[in-house]
């Protein structure tokens, strides 16, 4: 049987080129869509399809602006997808992004041509034909033929741009309310959010956050204007700040002014591959599991206040606040990548392990890199730490199915929390316990983590496995404040004990140092 696998980009270098985060997003979303829009064309022509999943654009109902599409497209027979397919959505988007630019009236004109030259030139087409007998694996054949031609074709865009007035990154720019933006969010949205405002969307749902709405969308749809921005050098979200502070006081705080930016990937996902890659019809359905996790980890993210990014099947990439109220009740950004975790094991993993048969021991997890950063920090440089604390330090580091927290102070320092969630009691028990403690003030933690080490290893060493030994040396040593804090102390020594039975890996003292100044993070 005979099969045509395709490629596009450069994404990489593409995202990298953002500033902005509706940037960031417009670009993910553009090749999401560039891939959506081809699959359509190539389903209307009666060509089967094995991967990415899709039934048909009528029933494509994604309004949370997540780019769900991943950049290959595998389908049986010899197709010629760039001519047929490919290139006419292209042509199609250059005529839409021409006429956006237009009815704008911006004082950078642009030509229909010039787009569409510079579309041909930049965006990275890569289609391979090949052939498949009996048990060799369609997916396998197909994506290293793929990466093999990837690393040979060279890129020459017409680039004789400067900066924002290249036509494309110029139309990211603009992104806001085009029919890109349109076909994400509907009508749901008029703008993507800025980092403050998504760094501070613990207030967004408060009377008082609705009163000074209007305000806030006038200062970033002013920013939106070149002009404007390169005459005067507004810095729109330093005035956002000062509103936030204004209407809420001491409520907000610092910790308003950090966004978390999280990249996740799944591990494990090569024997998944290999599992169904020989027969088309798994292949599908392999599509269909990765497809329904990414709608559901999407509205998650959602509903944590986050917004998503690229949620392609065990890919993610979405921003989010560190803290956030749901339900009446303040949360925080683990707790999201819990809720994460969860989703994916009762959908991938169960389907790898009940329908695949796949030994336990090569079932697939998920594991993230999470960058804490201020507000100010280039956008590039944040999302750069959260791709680095994934793929350097956990998946080309062997340490999957685990969280790698990396936490940029204003300052530039650096701390970090690393969780391996193959620990399981270890995992659900930081989370607990960070949760339980998420209104302790920050005062008390900076003065007892103080005090705490210069009695560390007296507790470590001698007092840990004997519970009434811990009570005794909190209410001891710590007799100042115990009785206002005795929740606190009560959950801190469950915390120490469970540390002490799960300690392979870690050393346990710089672990909970590290879950404590996280906690005073939070609290700051």
């Amino acid at each position: 049987m005979k099969y045509t696998a395709i490629t596009i980009g450069p994404i990489i270098d593409t995202l990298n080129s953002a500033r902005k985060t509706r940037e960031l997003w417009g670009a993910s979303y553009l090749f999401s869509f560039i891939i959506r829009k081809t699959v359509e064309e190539l389903k209307n022509n009666n060509i089967n399809i094995l991967l990415p999943f899709y039934i048909n654009d009528s029933e494509w109902n994604n309004n949370l602006g997540a780019g769900l599409f991943p950049d290959r497209i595998f389908v049986e027979g010899e197709i010629d997808i760039q001519k047929n397919y490919f290139e006419p959505v292209r042509n199609k988007i250059a005529d839409q992004i021409f006429n956006w630019l237009d009815s704008k009236k911006l004082k950078r004109s642009i030509i229909l041509d010039e787009i569409k030259k510079y579309l041909e030139n930049y965006i990275r087409f890569i289609q391979v034909q090949f052939e498949c007998q009996g048990d060799e694996n369609i997916i396998e054949i197909g994506t290293t033929l793929l990466d093999s031609k990837e690393l040979q074709t060279k890129i020459n865009p017409e680039n004789n741009f400067v900066e924002k007035e290249n036509p494309l990154f110029f139309f990211l720019y603009h992104v806001n309310g085009s029919f890109l933006f349109r076909d994400g969010f509907k009508n749901t949205r008029k703008r993507f959010p800025s980092l403050i405002e998504i760094a501070s969307s613990e207030f967004e749902y408060t009377q008082d956050y609705q009163i000074i709405k209007s305000n806030i969308e006038k200062f970033l749809t002013q920013s939106e204007d070149l002009n404007t921005e390169k005459s005067e050098g507004k810095d729109e979200e330093e005035e956002i700040i000062e509103l936030l502070k204004n209407t809420f006081g001491k409520e907000f705080r610092q910790v308003h002014k950090y966004v978390a930016i999280v990249q996740a990937d799944g591990d494990k996902i090569g024997q998944m591959v290999t599992k169904v890659g020989t027969k088309p019809v798994e292949i599908q359905n392999f599509s269909q599991k990765l497809m329904e996790f990414s709608r559901k980890a999407t509205d998650i993210v959602v509903n944590y206040g986050g917004s998503p990014v690229y949620m392609g099947g065990d890919d993610l990439f979405f921003f989010a606040p560190l803290v956030y109220v749901k339900e009446n009740s303040r949360t925080h950004i683990l707790e999201i990548v819990k809720e994460l975790n969860i989703k994916f094991e009762d959908i991938v993993k169960s389907y790898a392990k009940n329908t695949l048969h796949i030994s336990d021991s090569d079932l697939p997890s998920l594991s993230f890199g999470i960058s804490l950063s201020y507000y100010k920090f280039p956008l590039y440089e944040a999302r750069n730490l959260a791709f680095d604390a994934l793929f350097e330090e956990i998946k080309w580091a062997d340490k999957r199915n685990a969280i790698n927290l990396k936490f940029r102070k204003h300052s530039g320092q650096i701390m970090e929390l690393f969780v391996n969630k193959k620990q399981s009691v270890l995992w659900d028990n930081t989370i607990r316990f960070i949760s339980e403690n998420l209104d302790t003030k920050a005062d008390f933690l900076n003065s007892f983590t103080q005090k705490l080490r210069l009695q560390e290893d007296v507790l470590f060493e001698k007092i840990v496995k004997d519970n009434n030994k811990l009570t005794f040396f909190f209410k001891n040593n710590f007799n100042e404040n115990y009785n206002q804090y005795k929740k606190f102390y009560e959950n801190l020594a469950n915390f120490i004990q469970v540390l002490d039975k799960n300690s392979t890996g870690i050393k346990p003292k710089e672990y909970l140092y590290s879950v404590l100044r996280f906690i005073h993070f939070l609290r700051s």
